[in-house]
């Protein structure tokens, strides 16, 4: 993870819980007022930081593979798809077969 995403997503985040507490004091403040509506520099610090977290988070995660894979699945055969030892049943009815059966 590069400087600039880890910069980004701790600033997003820290400027995050900066906007939560700037609202919740003016709303403290402004309580028996008739005045409901956060002031828009609160809302575009919360905003700012959403951007700036979600690019940070997103950025910050595994290499993202293209939608479209026909240059990689054009190269793997089925058989590589289609092994998956985590579907494979042992515990089937062949086991309670008889020895004397199988000679027949």
């Amino acid at each position: 993870m590069s400087f600039l995403v880890r910069l980004s997503l701790i600033c997003g985040i820290t400027l995050m819980i900066h906007s939560i507490i700037s609202a919740a004091q003016y709303r403290a403040e402004v309580e028996g007022d008739d005045r409901e509506t956060i002031p828009s520099d609160i809302l575009a610090e919360g905003a700012i930081a959403f951007v700036l977290a979600c690019y940070g988070f997103i950025s910050s995660t595994a290499k993202f593979e293209p939608i479209l894979r026909k240059k990689i699945m054009s190269t793997k055969k089925f058989e590589n798809y289609h092994y998956r030892t985590d579907f494979m049943i042992f515990n089937h009815r062949g086991k309670y077969k008889r020895i004397d059966d199988i000679d027949e």
